[in-house]
């Protein structure tokens, strides 16, 4: 892992810990288009890292629809080849997307190799997860009241 980019992976590690029961958890490194086969007609929620030209590091970014993600919230040179806006391009045009989507994006700026997550990142960690916890719980009280 590379600094800030290891955030999203730690992160979801702890929620498997944490919550199993929350949600299915995926975690996926390098070529991210890998999301197209699992993600559709799922409720989804990305953690990535990001890198703006005006955020502040540990600065929290959501966003619930992705067509209002742009490459301003999103590594411009991502290291998984194709970046997040990308890859919901992609999704869109072979009609493989989720049925919703929830991108919490965390500013960041350590990508060095073998160096830790900022500081500002860890502070802002717990309010992410509760997040996440809040997001997957008002979807399955949803769930049960449409039943």
């Amino acid at each position: 892992m590379r600094g800030d980019d290891a955030f999203g992976v730690e992160l979801v590690e702890f929620l498997k810990r944490e919550c199993p029961e929350l949600a299915c958890y995926l975690i996926v490194q390098g070529d991210i288009t890998k999301l197209l086969d699992h993600w559709v007609d799922k409720d989804l929620v990305i953690i990535d890292t990001v890198q703006t030209t005006e955020g502040r590091v540990g600065e929290i970014h959501k966003v619930l629809d992705f067509r209002e993600l742009n490459n301003n919230i999103s590594k411009k040179h991502s290291t998984h080849g194709l970046n997040v806006v990308e890859v919901f391009a992609l999704g869109q045009q072979l009609d493989r997307l989720p049925k919703s989507t929830y991108f919490l994006g965390v500013e960041g700026a350590n990508w060095g190799m073998g160096t830790p997550i900022s500081e500002s990142l860890r502070i802002v960690m717990p309010e992410i997860i509760d997040e996440i916890v809040r997001y997957f719980d008002s979807k399955s009280k949803h769930n049960l009241e449409t039943l």
